[in-house]
């Protein structure tokens, strides 16, 4: 019987621990809570969304989105015209002049990834000076240049990078400066590049880029270069240009 209220005072004691414990831990539970939410820092918190904003903003600023646009564009062309006779004898001919047409094209746009395809026409007066052997007397001539191209590129804030590759195309033309005659084909080819493009005020943008093409072989006649003579274009374009977007 002497051991009966002790009993009853240990467990009492027991019990009042335990309570103890169990208020203890809800209050560093909430207490917890409410030290985090009275010192987080708002102006951090906005800042971070704001420049995520910003960014997303920044990747959208070129574009804004997919759609076609239309433009012109004007520039320089050099090169070199290669002669072929009897499939072995050659020679080379320095050409260059200017180049101004129209260009079309379709974006579209992943985050800051801006894919597409883009053509363009030009009037071309890529000439070379004189003739050389095999054909003394020749003028050639690239008279119209257009490509339909692939073109993929990084938007940085409101400026695109950008590399593109694809088919060439124009009208090759030979002249005799003796006769008279004058031959012309059109011929293909391929070319490649890469240029930047910058959104200036509403849907307007400039760009710049440089393009490498080579045209395949045209034959030019007796009548023409005195015999048969084959005759290649490789060249390099520089230009700038103007587009609005739809």
């Amino acid at each position: 019987m002497l051991f009966l209220p002790t009993l009853i005072e240990q467990g009492w004691k027991e019990q009042q621990n335990a309570s103890y414990c169990h208020a203890a831990a809800l209050c560093r539970g909430v207490c917890g809570l409410e030290f985090r939410s009275q010192f987080r820092n708002p102006e951090k918190e906005s800042g971070s969304q704001s420049q995520a904003d910003r960014q997303g903003a920044s990747s959208r600023a070129f574009t804004g989105g997919s759609g076609f646009y239309a433009g012109i564009n004007g520039g320089y062309s050099w090169g070199r015209a290669t002669l072929r006779e009897f499939s072995f004898f050659e020679n080379t001919i320095n050409a260059r002049n200017g180049m101004a047409g129209v260009t079309f094209g379709y974006n579209a746009q992943s985050g800051s990834v801006v894919y597409g395809v883009e053509t363009d026409i030009d009037a071309a007066w890529m000439t070379t000076n004189w003739g050389a052997p095999p054909c003394f007397a020749c003028e050639i001539q690239l008279r119209y240049f257009g490509t339909l191209r692939g073109r993929l590129g990084y938007a940085v804030g409101k400026a695109l990078p950008y590399i593109t590759a694809g088919l060439a195309y124009g009208s090759l033309s030979t002249a005799s400066l003796v006769s008279g005659t004058t031959e012309t084909e059109t011929k293909f080819g391929w070319t490649a590049g890469a240029g930047v493009e910058y959104a200036m005020f509403g849907a307007w943008s400039v760009n710049a880029e440089y393009l490498y093409f080579e045209l395949d072989r045209m034959t030019c006649g007796t009548l023409t270069c005195g015999s048969e003579v084959e005759v290649k274009l490789k060249g390099n374009l520089v230009r700038t240009g103007f587009n609005y977007r739809f």
